[in-house]
């Protein structure tokens, strides 16, 4: 069986966008698949996914400005459909994935028809569909560029074999929007890595104060809401400090500043890999998520449920990270500056150190998504 990826954001690529293709093409080329990626070109040769049959890149056009944003996105979307149509000549694929985002790769899905190779689209993220803040609805520029890619998102969605999105919001919303072609629609979740972490070794670990984790993005998702934690921050009075497993924001200190905290009060440790960032998170006594999407559930939970230590969500009830968390016993769901001191104190004072006494983190593992992948793949291919 031969299996083409195409992923902009791929291995050796470290941020978070890279890990979901990059966890499915290991597992795929461990069961015997020849597998072949399409991807961005690499500024590190090092490909960490050994047994790839073949990795083809592509030079992205980048630039910021709406008219640029629009000519990189429509040269990028070129460049991918050309390069797939040489590799088809030569090549004979059983099937093709397309992940995004970035989107200008899901034009494949119309070339893909044509050719009568079937097509998985990967919704990663959510396309036109991406909502974040109320205010969302009411920028110019935002909506100006949906309203202009659209129609590339009907079309591929029109003559993609599979579309895949990874929350049941997600779906429910995809297929409501896109009524005709709901059959078509697949629910893959996301998981923390169990085939990097099945060696892996985590020490008890003890702290002098009390320090809440983050791995990746702290405040990138919801401003309204981080000024919540940051207020809280502010108030509570007692040794309370934040570490970032990733680079940090642009805004962090801004934010800080803002409210006139010290910046020392927020640690961002830098890049650091999966396995080695894991092992930073082990050493906290609570995990943070900071987000305002309705439909968006992230990597991050999945990690801080296999540490299985308390969460505390701050954002808007009623949303699939909100209703996820609280289904822990010390999952807290935190929508004001008093419910975040309120679950500082619980955590504390408590001495809650567990997220759940039975999590039964497997069940949130890659490997049981990437199993439905190759049900997927295999289904589509036998039909």
């Amino acid at each position: 069986m031969n299996v083409l990826i195409v992923a902009p954001i791929f291995a050796p690529d470290k941020s978070v966008g890279a890990v979901r293709m990059s966890s499915l093409s290991a597992y795929l080329v461990d069961k015997g698949i020849s597998l072949y990626v399409l991807t961005n070109k690499k500024q590190n040769v090092d490909n960490t996914i050994h047994g790839i049959v073949e990795i083809r890149e592509i030079v992205e056009a980048k630039g910021g400005g709406l008219i640029k944003r629009r000519q990189n996105f429509g040269n990028n979307q070129k460049k991918y459909s050309l390069e797939f149509i040489s590799w088809c000549s030569c090549t004979k694929f059983d099937v093709v994935i397309v992940s995004g985002g970035p989107f200008y790769t899901f034009q494949i899905a119309e070339e893909a028809k044509r050719l009568g190779i079937p097509c998985i689209l990967d919704f990663r993220d959510p396309w036109i569909l991406d909502i974040r803040e109320f205010s969302d609805y009411f920028s110019p520029k935002k909506n100006l560029l949906k309203l202009i890619q659209l129609r590339a998102e009907s079309s591929a969605v029109k003559a993609a074999t599979a579309i895949v999105t990874v929350t049941e919001t997600w779906k429910e919303k995809y297929c409501k929007h896109y009524k005709k072609f709901k059959e078509k629609f697949v629910l893959i979740e996301n998981g923390y890595d169990d085939r990097l972490l099945k060696t892996i070794d985590l020490p008890n670990t003890e702290n002098s104060g009390f320090t809440v984790g983050v791995f990746g993005k702290i405040f990138y998702y919801t401003k309204n809401y981080s000024m919540v934690f940051l207020s809280a921050l502010k108030s509570y009075d007692k040794d309370l400090s934040v570490l970032q497993i990733g680079d940090r924001e642009a805004d962090t200190d801004k934010l800080i500043k803002k409210i006139k905290l010290s910046p020392e009060i927020i640690k961002s440790t830098g890049f650091v890999d999966y396995v080695d960032g894991i092992k930073l998170l082990n050493g906290v006594d609570a995990f943070l998520i900071i987000d305002a999407r309705k439909g968006a559930i992230g990597t991050k939970i999945y990690d801080y449920i296999y540490l299985n230590k308390p969460i505390i969500f701050v954002g808007p009830r009623n949303t699939v990270i909100a209703n996820m968390v609280s289904k822990f016993e010390n999952g807290f769901v935190c929508s004001s500056e008093d419910e975040v001191i309120n679950a500082f104190n619980e955590i504390i004072e408590n001495k809650k150190s567990y997220l759940a006494l039975e999590t039964r983190p497997e069940s949130f593992c890659r490997s049981r998504q990437n199993d439905k992948w190759l049900d997927l793949i295999e289904k589509i291919i036998k039909t």
